[in-house]
């Protein structure tokens, strides 16, 4: 919200790979991937962190470099466990089982596919003048947190809804 680098693709990726991935997320027991995954550390954190974008976009939409493909194909490829980014709880655990080696990272299906994830209404933010040492970031966005503006993701969770009216196409990433 307040760095808007962070609001474009690359940097987006780079948000997610340093602050959930590297930083070691237990994707692994919080998602439920092994059978033999901790049952009682099953949570929805990154669900959540992603749920809270999707509200972002929709408040923002001229604020952000990606679109809703990007949150709904990283949705999609955290639950297919298709990449390696999103396997094993930790960079370690994901060494020792040579998880880089056998898998792709995710963000290389963003970077090949690129022009799905791109926001045609996004406006760059200007750039600051080195003069200017009042602020050396953009205007954070604000988000309203009233519960009118706060909805529902359901671009992910109801996008195979057939009861839909009017139908909306639906959008898969595995």
């Amino acid at each position: 919200m307040i760095e808007p680098s962070m609001r474009t693709i690359d940097g987006f990726m780079a948000l997610c790979q340093k602050e959930w991935v590297d930083f070691g997320h237990k994707f692994d027991d919080r998602c439920g991937h092994r059978d033999d995954s901790a049952a009682d550390q099953k949570s929805p954190v990154f669900l959540l962190f992603v749920d809270c974008l999707a509200n972002l976009l929709r408040q923002f939409p001229t604020q952000f470099e990606f679109n809703m493909n990007l949150l709904l194909a990283l949705m999609d490829q955290l639950f297919a466990c298709r990449y390696g980014s999103f396997i094993e709880n930790c960079f370690n655990k994901r060494a020792e089982k040579g998880i880089h080696d056998k898998t792709a990272p995710f963000w290389w299906l963003v970077a090949d596919n690129k022009h799905l994830f791109v926001n045609d209404n996004y406006v760059a933010p200007a750039a600051s003048s080195a003069a200017d040492s009042s602020s050396t970031l953009a205007d954070p966005i604000m988000p309203s947190l009233s519960p009118k503006n706060i909805r529902f993701f359901e671009e992910y969770f109801m996008r195979f809804d057939p009861t839909l009216m009017p139908p909306r196409p639906v959008v898969t990433f595995y």
